[in-house]
């Protein structure tokens, strides 16, 4: 899960950027651009705005809906050990 070092906050991999690939340390678009807002083009060429916020909470809403997934859940055993996210 893409972690941003600056926020501290989780992010889809679309809305990271490697800042130092040695380590592999990673911002979010936000915090490397400066900016709460900014806007995505569409595979139709429409413009969006996005904020911080909405994309942090679309991809920990995206992580839980994984982990709750029929498939997923037929993976875990119930002595399992795996943290179970947010």
């Amino acid at each position: 899960m893409p972690k941003c070092q600056t926020c501290g906050k989780y992010f889809g991999p679309n809305y990271c950027v490697i800042v130092n690939e040695q380590n592999g340390d990673l911002q979010c678009v936000f915090c490397y651009k400066g900016k709460d807002e900014i806007v995505e083009v569409d595979k139709s060429g429409k413009e969006h705005k996005v904020t911080k916020q909405y994309a942090e909470e679309a991809y920990r809403r995206y992580i839980k809906e994984l982990y709750n997934s029929r498939k997923v859940q037929d993976l875990i055993k119930p002595k399992s050990n795996i943290i179970k996210p947010y």
